[in-house]
């Protein structure tokens, strides 16, 4: 293996320090519900813009979320097929030309994120002990076993997470709190700059909000969503 340069050493680092302690597996069954909600009633002209010509949109980001875990997909089932087996990386950028990631539509690229995302993580939370630490050689990042591999891709999510949050024009600390961190914009009293919106834009408004709110509800039992907090309240 070849030695990695200091700035995906450095990469690598503080992607590691994201999930230091923590549950990846937990981090990962938050993501696509944060993803959802930041993105939730964003025009999709914001959503397509790049901040800078080598920098990529927020549409392009979720694109990017959607086939990294189809290679993560792989790469686990690898794992687990031929212990110790080879693992090829990939050029992102080259992906995301021939990808056309510009031309996605933000909740396609979302669906195909929790779609693939859900089925890791069934696959995942049956795993035995021993299959865990079956591992395979990274062509850039050495030997890396499923353990491994999972604590990288929920830092991989946060990573993604900031940067998105960096281009909406208020902060949503989706990120921040998926790390655990208690975020300053939490009770501000500053309202979002007004926006005026197309028809076209508030339609797309209108078809995102189921899909936040089934990503708000999904994870709770049945219990606290039949919850009353009053007698006259709903």
């Amino acid at each position: 293996m070849n030695q990695l340069p200091k700035a995906t050493e450095q990469y690598l680092q503080r992607l590691a320090g994201y999930v230091e302690g923590k549950d990846p597996l937990a981090i990962q069954r938050e993501t696509a519900g944060a993803l959802a909600r930041l993105i939730g009633g964003v025009p999709a002209q914001q959503l397509a813009r790049r901040p800078a010509a080598d920098k990529w949109s927020i549409v392009e980001i979720l694109a990017h979320l959607a086939e990294d875990e189809l290679v993560t997909s792989w790469r686990y089932r690898q794992m687990l097929e031929h212990d110790r087996g080879r693992l090829s990386g990939f050029d992102q950028d080259l992906w995301a030309r021939v990808g056309a990631y510009a031309t996605w539509d933000a909740g396609d690229a979302l669906a195909l994120f929790r779609l693939l995302r859900n089925a890791n993580l069934r696959m995942l939370d049956a795993l035995s002990p021993e299959q865990w630490e079956r591992s395979g050689e990274h062509a850039e990042r050495g030997r890396l076993n499923l353990a491994d591999l999972a604590r990288h891709m929920a830092a991989h999510d946060i990573n993604h997470l900031q940067q998105i949050e960096k281009l909406l024009p208020v902060r949503r600390p989706a990120a921040a709190e998926m790390r655990g961190e208690r975020s300053a914009a939490r009770g501000s009293d500053q309202a979002a700059p007004a926006m005026s919106l197309t028809v076209q834009e508030i339609a797309n408004q209108l078809r995102r909000t189921p899909v936040v709110l089934r990503e708000l509800i999904t994870a709770l039992p049945s219990q606290a969503v039949a919850y009353h907090p009053g007698p006259e309240k709903w």
